[in-house]
Formats: structure tokens, C-alpha cells, sequence
């Protein structure tokens, strides 16, 4: 299963998704694709920072 959604729905989509749905976490991909008030090179810039660290 995919997912894409606003960055700040990401956790609560998971977490329903895996806890209340019981699907495998092996089988779930769930992305962050936007972020209110920030432009796409920012947000992605942002992720980017955040995965390294």
C-alpha cells in the first residue's frame, strides 16, 4: 500500500493504517509530500536533512 499526503498527516495516517487496519509495516509506504507555507524545493531540502541525520 502507498500513501501520499500533507507532511503533518503522515503519523496519524500510519498509525491507523498499521494499528487499526493491521496492515504489515513491511507492506506500507506512507510519504510526506508537502508542507503548508514551504515551496517544494524547501520541503525537500527539509526531508533530505532530516533522513541524514
Amino acid at each position: 500500500m502507498n500513501f501520499g499526503c500533507p507532511e503533518y498527516r503522515v503519523k496519524a495516517l500510519r498509525g491507523h493504517v498499521l494499528e487499526e487496519r493491521g496492515v504489515a509495516r513491511e507492506m506500507l509506504s506512507i510519504s510526506g509530500y508537502w508542507r503548508r507555507g514551504a515551496d517544494e524545493d524547501t520541503f525537500q531540502e527539509e526531508k533530505r536533512a532530516a533522513a541524514t541525520s
